[in-house]
């Protein structure tokens, strides 16, 4: 029985998002984000060349570039190998998860020009649109005010204490 439920769950999903016109595959709830440290003993250009092969590789894996920053060199917070500065860059991307491991495998057999890299996993956040309140107007009429009719401040008072005495 707990198999039908869950079949039945996963036919909902897809059904729901036939609707929407939208499947799973279109739109990934996740996208990653790979931060990489290159050892400083390169050239800029070097490191621009690994960098580069680096995105054509994650494309070539079917993933989609959603932003980079190309490497610079940056002081590193604490020594790392002997490593005061290096090359930092980043990169944000979508790549199916069945795909992952073969990205980790290349960046870990790349160890003689990274030094280290993190890849984090981030759910995509969705963008609600600011809601307006709608406008309301009233049926009321505004009153049109005399306009040859002037009250002095003598006539104002009057009315003002005859008010404040009800």
């Amino acid at each position: 029985m707990p198999e039908e439920s869950n079949k039945l769950i996963t036919e909902g999903a897809k059904i729901s998002n036939q609707n929407t016109g939208e499947t799973d595959s279109n739109q990934p709830e996740f996208y990653y984000e790979l931060s990489l440290w290159f050892y400083p003993s390169f050239t800029e250009a070097e490191i621009n060349e690994k960098f580069n092969s680096l995105i054509k590789n994650i494309e070539a894996l079917n993933g989609v570039i959603l932003s980079m920053e190309s490497p610079q060199l940056k002081p590193l917070s604490y020594e790392i190998l002997d490593n005061n500065n290096g090359f930092w860059g980043f990169i944000s991307f979508e790549l199916a998860s069945s795909k992952i491991n073969e990205l980790l495998n290349e960046l870990r057999s790349d160890s003689k020009s990274i030094l280290r890299h993190l890849l984090t996993k981030r759910r995509k956040e969705k963008l609600h649109s600011a809601s307006r309140k709608p406008k309301t107007y009233s049926n009321k009429k505004i009153k049109e005010v005399e306009s040859g009719h002037h009250l002095n401040l003598e006539e104002l008072d009057k009315k003002l204490d005859a008010l404040l005495k009800e």
